[in-house]
């Protein structure tokens, strides 16, 4: 038959009939005045006292306790917006919190299972069903993606024609983030060397839809030829608010092709190749390039043609200039037309034959205003060399990388002609690069031709072998060398993230890249993977959206493949939830007389707040003690002081983060025990001086007869406030400033006194008015 309060029972609640639910635990402890509390959610069959609940506690005499409850039609009476009515969206991703009506009836009371029909007018579409029912807390949520235009306003309309007009909510579309980098102009160009491209070179950044992303870093690099951007070889600029970047292109005094990329390695589409062209300037000089001083077998064209070459004052070469060659004196002729033109590295060449008796003839090449002359020499030649032919194979097949050697032998009828050998490829002077002809070492009259090549020189050539003696005479073969390719995998030189395990926070977007080169400039192909499933595109970029439900762990792989071989990165990704937390610790507090939990964050995605769970055992049950959402700050600083407790109680903390989808994630738990008392206290008062109220703080060490009073500075007791047997532990009273007839007190100062059998303590307060 006692009366006092007992805390800490267990006590569950059950639902017996009606269909209802239990929110949260079934299972709770009492409080500090022996209370047990659910909240109960009635079923949805009407009927009087049709839903039962009953609450039970083993052991307890009156167990259980029932409870009844009649359920009532909610009658709908009106419709409100508990979202904002204007709303900004994202082109082509789904608005961060679901778009929410609530109904309720007269009285205000929450209505469920109303119909509410939502309905899209414009771009975008309602990714949740059209035509929603009211839940148990009258809330009608509609999920919505937004169009993919940037600028365009669409609407959704929340309908129930018995509520009343419609609910309009006007989503205005924004660009999304950045995703994409493209080529706008500037390609192409030609401009003459040392000038200044007439245009720049344009790119724009946008998002996955095209929509322009501002403030995005491109930087544009001269990959090759002679060029400089602002003085440099790179220079990085911010896309401006139309999402275009640029950049003028000054040209150098050589010409060529010049290859130019704008980079920014996190958007797909990137580099972004701009191929432009140095053209040279009107033409300067006319110089004799080679065939000058030639001996000629009388009768016989010469070994080599004459050749000049055109350039401008920077030495670049002209093409497309025509030159005249003609005999100044002298016994041969030109072969062929006198009128050439320069080709592309502006040589212009013509074949002369000596005539018929020995004598030195000149030949005279004229353009632009200018003359050159060649000097040759007709000579007798009884015999001329012959090239074994059959010393070599006319094809040969090696791969890059491989030696190949052939053998040149050859004979000649004049004893005392000094013989070379040569190599080069037809159509052009040289041989190909790498290529030799070897004579030291060798025997008399005969050479090698030898060439290992290089990775980069896969195909088909023509090569043409030669011998000359010092008086006109030549022989020459052609042979054809193919050179298989030999693939080298690319290689990834950077990647992001850099390292191969790394944390990532559920709900956010992790961007993916991987810098690869292939040394034999094969294309790239890039095939991107998430837990084994294909993913992304054909970019160098991966953009992942890690699921905000997703805790736990993933990964992603990239293979880089040039067609024939291919090489892997991947990532474990520890999908962590939205709060990450940086420190959870609790400790007891003497002078609060209470458990003060405190915790700092080192992240916060899109979290709403925090509530605090309690239970007197690790594995739970955990009861929630926050009376309201303790909501997200911006600095991540957080307290909360437990005052429920009691002296050599152990207890452990949850905290529960909440998101915006109202996901809960818990966090901990950690421990925290109450000391006992082994002193008495009687703390100052606070505030001090007060008005209306204060609060004074005690603590005994063991249990006895406890009175805590007030007096005027007469003597006189004034408020008794506490008069009672009391356990050990810590104590708080607020005194209203009323005396024992709840009369308002004066101003002035005032004595309390704490008394028990053991100990007296006082302490001076002020009440001013």
């Amino acid at each position: 038959d006692g009366v006092n309060p007992v805390a800490y029972v267990p006590v569950t609640f059950s639902v017996t009939a009606g269909g209802g639910r239990i929110v949260g635990d079934q299972t709770v402890v009492t409080d500090a005045q022996g209370h047990a509390s659910v909240e109960f959610i009635l079923g949805s069959t009407v009927g009087t006292f049709n839903n039962e609940v009953e609450a039970r506690s083993d052991g307890l005499s009156g167990s259980p306790v029932r409870f009844k409850a009649s359920g009532r039609p909610g009658v709908p009476h009106t419709m409100a917006a508990v979202s904002e009515m204007s709303i900004i969206g994202k082109a082509g991703e789904v608005l961060p919190e679901p778009i929410v009506v609530a109904v309720k009836d007269i009285d205000g009371n929450a209505v469920a299972g109303v119909e509410m029909r939502f309905q899209v007018e414009g771009g975008g579409s309602l990714t949740s069903p059209a035509i929603v029912n009211t839940d148990e807390f009258g809330y009608a949520r509609a999920s919505y993606r937004a169009d993919t235009q940037a600028g365009s306003i669409s609407l959704v309309k929340a309908i129930n024609n018995s509520l009343g007009s419609p609910l309009t909510f006007s989503i205005s579309t924004i660009p999304g983030s950045p995703r994409k980098i493209v080529s706008v102009s500037g390609d192409l160009q030609e401009g003459f060397v040392g000038s200044t491209l007439m245009n720049s070179l344009v790119v724009r950044t946008t998002d996955l839809y095209g929509n322009s992303v501002g403030n995005q870093p491109v930087q544009f690099i001269i990959r090759s030829g002679d060029a400089t951007i602002e003085g440099g070889y790179s220079v990085t600029k911010y896309s401006n608010t139309q999402g275009l970047a640029s950049v003028l292109v000054d040209l150098g005094q050589e010409s060529g092709v010049i290859v130019v990329e704008a980079v920014n390695i996190t958007l797909e589409g990137s580099p972004v190749v701009f191929t432009l062209t140095a053209k040279p300037i009107g033409p300067v000089n006319l110089d004799i390039h080679s065939g000058d001083n030639q001996k000629g077998t009388v009768g016989h064209p010469l070994v080599d043609p004459l050749r000049v070459q055109i350039t401008d004052s920077y030495d670049n070469p002209v093409p497309n200039y025509s030159v005249r060659f003609f005999k100044h004196s002298g016994g041969g002729q030109i072969i062929g037309s006198e009128n050439v033109v320069t080709n592309a590295n502006g040589i212009a060449m013509a074949e002369y034959r000596v005539g018929l008796s020995p004598g030195t003839d000149i030949v005279r090449a004229a353009s632009i205003g200018k003359t050159k002359d060649f000097h040759v020499e007709a000579v007798y030649n009884s015999y001329f060399p012959v090239l074994n032919k059959t010393a070599y194979s006319k094809y040969n097949q090696k791969r890059e990388k491989e030696y190949l050697a052939l053998a040149l032998i050859a004979t000649d009828g004049n004893a005392g002609d000094e013989l070379t050998f040569q190599a080069f490829e037809e159509g052009k002077l040289t041989a190909p690069r790498g290529a030799r002809v070897l004579t030291e070492g060798q025997a008399h009259r005969t050479a090698i031709f030898e060439w290992t090549p290089d990775y980069d020189q896969q195909g088909i050539y023509s090569i043409v072998l030669r011998v000359i003696d010092n008086m006109g005479g030549f022989d020459a073969d052609t042979v054809v060398v193919e050179v298989l390719n030999v693939n080298r995998k690319p290689r990834i030189v950077t990647q992001h993230p850099t390292v191969q395990d790394t944390t990532v926070l559920a709900g956010h977007t992790v961007i993916f890249w991987v810098d690869a080169r292939d040394d034999d400039e094969d294309d790239l192909m890039y095939s991107w993977k998430v837990d084994g499933q294909s993913a992304g595109g054909n970019y160098a970029v991966y953009h992942h959206k890690v699921d905000r439900s997703f805790p736990g762990t993933q990964n992603v792989e990239v293979t880089v493949s040039d067609g024939v071989s291919s090489v892997k990165q991947s990532w474990n990704l520890d999908v962590q939830v939205s709060v990450q937390l940086s420190q959870f610790q609790g400790r007891f507090e003497t002078g609060q007389a209470g458990i003060l939990l405190k915790w700092m964050t080192s992240q916060e995605n899109q979290n709403q707040g925090f509530h605090v769970d309690r239970s007197h055992s690790e594995d739970g049950p955990y009861t929630r003690i926050s009376e309201t959402l303790i909501p997200s700050r911006d600095d991540g600083v957080y307290s909360y002081l437990d005052s429920d407790v009691r002296p050599g109680s152990v207890y452990f903390y949850k905290l529960v983060s909440l998101d915006l989808q109202d996901r809960e994630t818990s966090h901990g738990p950690i421990m925290v025990q109450v000391p006992q008392p082994d002193t008495y206290m009687l703390g100052q008062n606070y505030p001090n001086p007060f008005n209306p109220e204060t609060v004074i703080r005690y603590q005994i060490p063991v249990q006895e007869s406890v009175n805590l009073t007030v007096y005027n500075m007469m003597g006189q007791a004034i408020a008794t406030l506490v008069d009672e047997v009391q356990s050990p532990g810590y104590y708080v009273v607020v005194w209203d400033g009323r005396d024992d007839r709840h009369q308002p007190i004066s101003t002035g100062i005032y004595i309390y006194r704490l008394k028990t059998s053991k100990q007296v303590l006082t302490r001076r307060m002020i009440f001013l008015k």
